[in-house]
């Protein structure tokens, strides 16, 4: 395993800038000189666009930057990828964020991706749905990790506490939730059901779909027209973390006031962009997570933005 101490981020293929672990544990990131030039914050309040090192807190995320610990798999995706390099022989608890975003590379949710890139050894297998609801049981109850590389490789590094993969076909991108071990046997017609409610209600959800009667997919909201968007939850932008739950509306509600502040500054200087580099504006996304929580199983979902 590559002992890799900075990586450049990427952005659709041009060089945001570099994080670099710092003295001690702490990470830092600096601009690139071109992207300053023409490019946006990808972190309005923590990185705001100007020259200079930027250097992370060691807290909440274990000196991370909050915008960069959103690329990083939570709860499932993190489960099965601990287990794939404990298998791999890989002792990864001295492990700097900066390592940990190199394997990630190209494969996380939203547009940043990181070079150089620690690639593992891929399980490129196909699998039916079928397939991988039986496996993630199995990894899940503990009977078995024979499959964990698999999983991982489907899951696209999502977080949450469900097993999760993400799926192409005809009508688009999409992320499949599948039953957890506690879960009812149809807990995907049950969400299915939820996000029909909650869409009759005037919340915004995106497009859902229930795929062989029984497992829940919804469409990816970091794609757009085929392109890769970049997204922040507010844990990252507020630099606060999700557990234990701290933000409340009145924070987020100040976060969206600001953002809003400071697009009006944008918009004034950001003449050429092109849509599919920088963003325009800043918008939330739909809610992504609207179900029934068995016995008080899992936590709320962050907003995202």
């Amino acid at each position: 395993m590559l002992n890799v101490q900075a990586v450049s981020v990427m952005y659709h293929g041009r060089k945001v800038g570099t994080l670099s672990v710092g003295s001690g544990t702490n990470c830092q990131f600096e601009y690139d000189k071109s992207w300053l030039a023409d490019g946006f914050s990808i972190s309005p309040l923590k990185l705001p666009l100007k020259a200079g090192l930027f250097t992370a807190d060691y807290s909440p995320f274990n000196g991370n930057f909050g915008v960069f610990e959103d690329s990083l798999p939570g709860g499932y995706g993190e489960y099965l990828l601990r287990k794939m390099l404990k298998k791999l022989g890989v002792d990864f608890r001295q492990f700097s964020p900066v390592q940990w975003l190199s394997i990630i590379g190209s494969s996380g949710m939203g547009a940043l991706c990181y070079v150089p890139e620690t690639k593992l050894p891929a399980n490129t297998d196909a699998l039916s749905l079928d397939e991988i609801q039986q496996m993630a049981l199995d990894v899940l109850s503990e009977k078995t990790d024979d499959n964990a590389e698999a999983l991982y490789f489907k899951s696209g590094n999502s977080g949450g506490v469900r097993p999760k993969c993400l799926f192409t076909d005809a009508d688009g991108q999409w992320l499949v939730k599948f039953r957890h071990t506690y879960d009812p046997k149809n807990m995907g017609e049950i969400e299915y059901q939820y996000n029909k409610v909650a869409r009759q209600c005037g919340i915004d959800v995106p497009d859902f779909k229930l795929i062989g009667g029984k497992y829940f997919a919804t469409r990816r909201f970091d794609i757009e027209s085929g392109v890769r968007l970049h997204v922040a939850t507010a844990s990252a932008l507020l630099n606060e973390p999700i557990t234990p739950p701290k933000m409340d509306y009145h924070s987020l509600l100040q976060l969206t006031a600001t953002l809003r502040s400071r697009l009006r500054q944008w918009n004034s200087s950001s003449v050429g962009w092109h849509s599919t580099f920088a963003p325009k504006i800043w918008m939330i996304t739909p809610e992504i997570s609207v179900s029934f929580v068995a016995r008080g199983v899992g936590r709320l979902p962050q907003p995202t933005i």
